[in-house]
């Protein structure tokens, strides 16, 4: 029983991740951390889809998303005040 809950919550992690388009080009390694970054910069509605790759379930994927996170809190910190302490649901 435990394998096949297993193999569930495996087909459901490959399918939230070919839904976002975005995570999936980070996880087949056509995207880098670099391109990552400057993805959301030009386009911030991909914000969230970052967040979501901090909650991934593969270490490649969070670690990946938590350096871009960083980097933009860096030099864009207003940008992501909005999503802080709510697990990327904004203030309101």
């Amino acid at each position: 029983m435990r394998s096949l809950s297993l193999i569930i919550n495996l087909e459901l992690i490959r399918e939230m991740i070919m839904e976002n388009e975005l995570l999936r080009k980070f996880v087949d390694k056509s995207m880098a951390t670099e391109e990552l970054f400057k993805a959301v910069e030009q386009d911030w509605t991909l914000l969230p889809q970052l967040l979501e790759g901090v909650s991934s379930s593969k270490a490649s994927i969070r670690y990946g998303c938590a350096k871009v996170l960083t980097d933009l809190s860096e030099v864009h910190p207003t940008k992501l005040y909005p999503f802080m302490g709510h697990h990327h649901r904004p203030f309101g």
